[in-house]
This record gives structure tokens, sequence and C-alpha cells, in this order.
């Protein structure tokens, strides 16, 4: 059950990316493809130099490999500034609240990609876990479910996860037929690339600002946050099935309740609370699935 260490592992270092972002885009004046720049770079760099002393460099020569790293690339430079769009508009507990239903997205997408299928026991626990998902997103807006989900970010979540599932079960197939570190250190070298470009395009452009050194340096903070995070989140990956590890990693949710509780000093009420009971009831059952029931 090495998988459900490592899955809980990095959905406690999501939780504390998100409420750590969301705490520099209330005051930092970053843009979010400079946060995202920096992000990058912080994992490439740090995955890199493991993936070449540990040898896997040699899976570089795999079409397989490339491909799905390279879809990966186009998903994530689609998805990433999308994420910080909405995090910049939107409570970061709500935001993870109704990405719960991630699960269900990559249920399908890892079955079309993978082959993968889930166990009845597993697939109730991914619903139970989306219905926490659903109370934890009523218990952050005290009206009723009509206005729930016209006023909430429903659409643009749901554009996000089918991005981010599609992505997720490509990671699994690059993970598989390369390495853990070489697939990050190529995904996220190519990303900051790409973002780097794009960065010094709107500046010879006159379009960039001037932006606080010491904002970018904090942003530091929120890469290694993330590093942890898709490390951890890989190295599950290759233990279980992709819906498995997406259904445990949600409870990132109850961890950003924490941190921002902590850090931004938002409440809690007895509703967060019982949903993210549901969520992890949820979670158990899935564990349970894959070794009991």
């Amino acid at each position: 059950m090495l998988w459900v260490f490592y899955s809980l592992l990095s959905a406690g270092f999501n939780g504390g990316k998100v409420a750590y972002d969301k705490n520099l885009l209330t005051g930092s004046g970053l843009s979010p493809v400079m946060i995202i720049f920096i992000t990058m770079s912080v994992i490439a760099i740090t995955l890199t130099p493991v993936a070449f002393f540990l040898g896997e460099q040699v899976y570089l020569s795999n079409p397989v490999f490339l491909k799905a790293t390279l879809i990966n690339v186009i998903l994530n430079a689609i998805a990433m500034p999308f994420f910080l769009f909405m995090l910049s508009r939107h409570d970061g507990s709500l935001i993870t609240g109704i990405q719960s239903m991630e699960p269900l997205f990559v249920v399908g997408t890892a079955f079309f990609v993978l082959g993968e299928t889930v166990s009845i026991y597993g697939l109730i626990g991914i619903v139970i876990v989306i219905s926490g998902g659903f109370l934890l997103q009523k218990s952050r807006i005290k009206e009723d479910l009509g206005v729930i989900l016209l006023h909430s970010p429903w659409v643009m979540v749901t554009v996000y996860m089918m991005l981010t599932s599609t992505a997720t079960a490509y990671s699994k197939q690059a993970v598989i037929e390369g390495g853990v570190f070489i697939y990050l250190g190529l995904r996220y070298t190519c990303l900051a690339l790409l973002f780097l470009s794009i960065i010094l395009f709107r500046r010879l452009s006159g379009k960039g600002k001037k932006e606080n050194y010491q904002f970018k340096i904090a942003h530091i903070g929120s890469g290694l946050l993330s590093t942890l995070s898709v490390m951890f989140e890989m190295i599950a990956l290759e233990m279980t099935k992709a819906a498995y590890v997406e259904t445990i990693r949600r409870s990132s949710a109850f961890f950003t309740l924490v941190f921002e509780s902590i850090f931004l000093k938002n409440k809690w009420n007895m509703a967060r609370a019982f949903a993210c009971i549901v969520m992890f009831i949820g979670a158990a059952i899935i564990v349970l699935s894959t070794g009991v029931l």
C-alpha cells in the first residue's frame, strides 16, 4: 500500500502549494506566466540531475515515451495558466473541492489511453469522494444548488479537469515507458523554455511589466512544493491505477483548508469539515478495494 502513502504526500504538498500560490497571487503582482516559469524551472533544475544520476536518460530514445511527454507538455502549457487564472478569482479550497470530480474523468482517459479499468468498489469510492467535493462546494456558498451552478467556476474547472485527466493518463504511460525523473525533468524543462520564450517576447514587444524581484524569490517555495507533489504522484502512478491515485490526491482539498486557515485566516465550519470526512471515507473504500474487498 505504498502508493497510498505517496499519494497522500503528493496531496499534502499540493494542498500547501495551492494555499501558498493564493497568498502570493493576493499581493505579489506577478503575472501568471512568470509564476509558471519560476515553478517549472525549479522542478526542472531539481529533478533533471537526478534523472542523469540514475541513468534514466537512456529512455530518451523511446518514441512512445517521447510522444507521451510531448502530449503532456502541450496539455500542461494550456492547463497551468488556466489554473492560475481561476485561482486569482476564486477561493483555493473551492477550486480543489470541485476538482474532486477529476478522478471520474481519469477513469475515462485511463481506459482509452492505457486500457485501465477500476473495480466496482473502487468506482463506489470515487463517487463518494466526488460527493464530498460537491458538499465542500455547497458549504462554501450558502445558497441553493442552482445558484452554485450559475455562479461557481464549474465550467472553467471542468475544462481544466479534461486537460489534466488526459495529461494524467499520458503521464503514467511516460513513466511506464521511461522513468519518473527523466519524464519530469524533460517535461518541465520544455515547459520552462516555452514560458521563458513567452516572457521574452512580451518584454521585447513592450507588453511585459517590471515585476518585484523579492516575490520572484518567494515563489521558489511554490516550485519546491510542486516538485515534491508531482514526484510523489508519479511514483504512486507506477504502483496502481491512475484513477485511484488521483482520487486519493483529492484530499488536497483538506490540506488546502488547513493551510488557508493558518496563512489566510479562513474560517472552518462544520459543513466543510463534514465534506472532508466524506471524501476521506470514499478514499478509504478505494484503498480497501485494492487489497481487501
